[in-house]
């Protein structure tokens, strides 16, 4: 990841099911062969169903019902909501939130600019999970690449990191009033190194394990979360 490349290929989506304001929608246990791109409109896949290509909104949001299994999701102004039990490919959104329920299933990236990333329990993520802005939430979670911020937060309970966790510098100036926050919770495991571009608040609970730390200064904590 790194480079949050989210552009929506709309000239390549030929064959796709297409629609300019209105939503879609993949019934119950359907299966389609080909993906879904919407324009002003949002796109819901219900449970136990099955889409074999990609997901794309322009305006609008993109909702995946429980137990479903889906390609790549991408939005330029929309939210991701994705129920228990499903699988997906790759996640970009421009403007919106992603948020998991439990032991969802994401087989690639998970990258946002504007918005935040919250999962619940049981979640997996093969690639790396970023945001440029906004704030990234995982509880008994195992990613297997690293955890980027630029701007923002980040908050990781009983989870395991393959990868490392960074907050990087923005291009241009940024505002040192208002720190990112990382709060590496119980029972956390960052296999990789802790890397901090920027000044940052970093607090450590006493067991986590984490590589190296680089750029920060922990302060280490008991209990679920830090006094301050």
């Amino acid at each position: 990841m790194g480079k949050f490349l989210l552009l929506l290929p709309v000239a390549a989506l030929a064959g796709c099911h297409g629609s300019i304001n209105s939503d879609i929608e993949v019934g119950r246990g359907e299966e389609w062969s080909s993906g879904a791109r919407s324009i002003n409109g949002s796109i819901v896949v219900g449970d136990d169903a099955g889409v074999g290509g990609g997901l794309y909104s322009i305006n609008g949001r993109i909702e995946v019902g429980e137990n479903a299994n889906v390609a790549t999701i991408r939005t330029i102004n929309g939210s991701v909501i994705v129920g228990n039990g499903s699988r997906t490919g790759t996640i970009n959104t421009v403007n919106g939130d992603v948020r998991f329920g439990a032991e969802v299933v994401v087989d690639g990236d998970v990258e946002l600019v504007n918005g935040g990333v919250e999962c619940e329990r049981g979640c997996r993520v093969f690639g790396d999970v970023g945001s440029v802005n906004g704030q990234i939430q995982l509880a008994d979670a195992d990613i297997g690449g690293d955890v980027i911020i630029y701007n923002g937060r980040i908050a990781i309970d009983d989870s395991t990191v393959a990868g490392s966790v960074q907050v990087k510098k923005p291009n241009g100036s940024f505002d040192n009033r208002r720190l990112p926050r990382v709060v590496i919770g119980p029972n956390t495991r960052v296999r990789g190194e802790m890397r901090f571009e920027r000044p940052v608040e970093l607090f450590l609970h006493e067991t986590a394990e984490t590589g190296a730390i680089t750029g920060a200064d922990p302060v280490t904590f008991s209990g679920d979360r830090p006094d301050t």
